[in-house]
């Protein structure tokens, strides 16, 4: 017959019972250490609040958020991800915000005789998709960090309350954006002017055809023109082209 026998903590010289203080040592370990910290975050408290009585007192943010302030990772406030910014003067209205938002939260509404973005700060994850597609860099993040209120309509970003926080704009540091143009296929276009109309700064116009013959009755048909002094390289006119004979290409002359 077999005789099993299962070993214990006992059968290991030097090895304390569980549950039980094995002398100073363990009296430190599991009493004065946790006491240590607590006695740390005390003196601390005298240098710095650690809480705030929130929303009754608010911190400043431009001396909460300095880097010696920081709680975390090194350098986590260098670009803060706060409530949006926008800068009206930049924006050209293209739409690519919107396009590119994942959670729907940003649409164009009509300020000011434009059409300029309004974020749902409930929908918005802070990705910054919207801030890095800007062609004109005039969407941006702030240190604003308050995303609060009692009614959704409070949680609406307004074009008024971004262009408010225009002097708080800030954007990370990102790699040069790779400069393109339309090229148009002329023998495919079909000259419909979609192009022409969905275009935000308006850099492609219609005009007529050098040197066409014109039937009587008809009209004579018009094809894009485009002014790069006004592109913004939004790619928009290629994504609405409905015979797909425009490419966005770097090299375009």
């Amino acid at each position: 017959m077999v005789e099993i026998r299962v070993r214990t903590s006992a059968d290991r010289p030097g090895t304390r019972k569980p549950g039980f203080v094995n002398g100073i040592s363990g009296f430190i370990r599991l009493f004065m250490k946790p006491m240590g910290v607590t006695l740390k975050q005390f003196f601390r408290s005298f240098k710095r609040p650690t809480t705030l009585m929130y929303p009754k007192e608010r911190p400043d943010r431009q001396v909460e958020l300095r880097p010696e302030n920081r709680f975390g990772v090194e350098g986590c406030w260098d670009f803060f991800r706060g409530c949006h910014a926008l800068d009206e003067e930049l924006c050209v209205s293209c739409g690519l915000c919107e396009i590119i938002c994942p959670n729907d939260a940003i649409d164009l509404v009509e300020y000011g005789g434009k059409k300029l973005p309004q974020v749902n700060q409930a929908r918005c994850m802070f990705c910054t998709l919207c801030v890095e597609i800007c062609p004109k860099d005039a969407l941006g993040m702030t240190n604003d960090y308050d995303v609060s209120g009692f009614t959704r309509e409070e949680l609406l970003s307004t074009p008024a309350d971004m262009i408010a926080r225009k002097g708080d704009l800030r954007r990370p540091d990102l790699p040069p954006k790779k400069i393109e143009f339309p090229e148009i296929d002329m023998e495919g276009c079909i000259g419909c002017g979609i192009c022409a109309k969905e275009c935000p700064p308006g850099a492609l116009q219609m005009f007529e055809v050098e040197g066409q013959v014109v039937e009587e009755g008809k009209k004579p048909k018009k094809k894009p023109r485009l002014t790069k002094d006004i592109c913004v390289s939004c790619g928009i006119c290629e994504s609405k082209c409905p015979k797909f004979v425009i490419e966005m290409k770097g090299d375009n002359t």
